[in-house]
């Protein structure tokens, strides 16, 4: 007797970089799925004669997600004309593609789209009112899919890390190791996210598939920057000094929203993939749990 089994053809862009790197090696553990794998050397999402070059020869593309992003925050306030292209005009060719392709677009897009001064969660249909140029290349990127697209998915997430790029978790340990005190930012509210949980919970809605839109994701449970740091330097056992100190005494490039938490209800309400609190993620990330 014969079996035929359908296989998916996806199409992951960005497979390097954190968080399409959780992508690919979650997929790589899945049966009846064919991923074809490009990252910026291969395929460049701003030059739309780039994405028919690689992608035209894949037979039938189901989903394309779109893990490329210019996401240095600060950079973006003077790399400008790089931010627009890459998170702006980048997002418009793929829709554009997969509009020709019949295809699902999965892009993904974040917190700081929000100016941050909401004293409760933000809902997917708050207004928008970006306050650093990352963030309004990223609204402008959502805007691009959603003038071309009806059946798209965009994610906004907040706070990521993972192992495969700089993150807030790696850059304070190796701080912790090296100065005598650290001093963090104690008045940003947000939920921290792994990367792995967001394939996790991306690959639950490729399976099954709800109604397209716009999701909000992100580790359950919120917190500051500063109690973060202090709930896994603890559990490392990491004794250096952490000063707690305001943004106002920290300034950067790019403003950032003092709270930005996202609500997350209409993902959980799925009962899909349920993500863990900010605190079991980041003990997995660290191997303690």
């Amino acid at each position: 007797m014969l079996y035929y089994f359908n296989i998916m053809n996806i199409a992951l862009i960005g497979y390097l970089g954190l968080l399409g790197s959780e992508f690919a090696a979650l997929f790589s553990t899945l049966s009846n799925y064919q991923i074809h794998c490009f990252d910026i050397q291969d395929l460049d999402i701003t030059n739309y004669q780039s994405l028919e070059n690689k992608l035209d020869p894949i037979n039938k593309i189901e989903f394309i997600i779109n893990c490329a992003a210019f996401a240095q925050v600060d950079k973006c306030e003077t790399e400008r004309d790089l931010a627009y292209s890459v998170n702006a005009d980048g997002p418009k060719n793929l829709a554009k593609y997969a509009l020709k392709r019949n295809a699902k677009l999965i892009h993904f897009s974040t917190d700081y789209i929000f100016d941050g001064n909401n004293k409760r969660p933000y809902l997917e249909d708050d207004a928008p009112d970006p306050i650093n140029y990352y963030g309004y290349t990223k609204l402008e990127g959502e805007k691009n899919i959603q003038s071309i697209l009806e059946d798209y998915y965009i994610f906004r997430i907040q706070w990521l890390y993972g192992k495969n790029g700089p993150n807030f978790i790696d850059k304070i340990v190796e701080l912790a190791k090296t100065k005598p005190e650290l001093k963090i930012i104690a008045d940003q509210h947000g939920s921290p996210t792994w990367g792995n949980e967001v394939a996790k919970a991306v690959i639950s809605f490729i399976q099954n598939p709800p109604a397209p839109g716009i999701y909000n994701l992100a580790n359950q449970g919120t917190t500051t920057w500063y109690d973060f740091a202090t709930f896994f330097l603890d559990k490392l056992g990491i004794k250096t000094p952490v000063k707690p100190v305001t943004t106002e005494e920290f300034p950067t490039p790019a403003k950032r929203p003092a709270n930005s938490v996202l609500n997350c209800q209409k993902y959980l309400n799925l009962n899909l993939y349920q993500p863990l609190t900010w605190q079991e993620a980041a003990l997995k990330y660290l191997n303690m749990s």
